[in-house]
């Protein structure tokens, strides 16, 4: 495809890729899912999970650590083995990363 169908190719790409964090903050947050559902769809949040940018991250990976988090104190306590240590850690690197 020319330069216009590779931008709107990435345009769709980037916006399926919100669609699919947003599900995920979703499946993982104990309560407030209503709340967050509206925040996710404001229109200039979607404006913005439809350009070619990495900007959508900037709010559905600080608000997927807040919600495993929120999901941690609220649950019933588990060991914090290896795995969860992994996921934090990759939390700490795809926050620090941001800008």
């Amino acid at each position: 495809a020319g330069p216009l169908g590779q931008s709107t190719a990435g345009r769709a790409g980037n916006l399926i890729a919100y669609a699919l964090a947003v599900a995920l903050v979703w499946r993982v947050l104990p309560a407030g899912k209503r709340a967050f559902l509206a925040l996710a769809t404001v229109p200039s949040f979607v404006m913005i999970a439809g350009s070619l940018s990495a900007d959508p991250l900037n709010f559905t990976l600080p608000a997927l650590f807040f919600a495993w988090c929120w999901r941690l104190r609220v649950g019933p306590p588990v060991p914090f083995g290896p795995g969860r240590t992994a996921i934090l850690f990759a939390f700490v690197v795809g926050l620090s990363l941001l800008k």
